[in-house]
């Protein structure tokens, strides 16, 4: 609400001032920064491999179960699997 308030028109100092060139270091850096968080959990998670252990309190085959190519035998939708709480 205070920044209603502050700022009715939704600008922070003066639009006119603003260029695309004062973002570019900024984006670039985040972008650097996401493609290194992307190339981190593929060296810790490689493509086609999941972490199961520590990430669910599901038994690991009944997630397995639903990792497996859809249609395969074996295979579980994750529509499939009985509710645990509320959710």
């Amino acid at each position: 609400m205070i920044e209603r308030y502050s700022t009715p028109e939704g600008v922070v100092g003066k639009p006119t001032l603003g260029d695309a060139y004062k973002a570019k270091r900024p984006i670039l850096a985040i972008c650097r920064y996401i493609n290194k968080m992307i190339d981190d959990i593929l060296a810790d998670f490689p493509a086609g491999t999941a972490p199961i252990d520590g990430f669910t309190f599901r038994d690991r085959d009944e997630i397995e179960a639903c990792m497996k190519e859809p249609l395969s035998e074996g295979w579980k939708s994750v529509h499939e699997l009985k509710k645990i709480g509320i959710f």
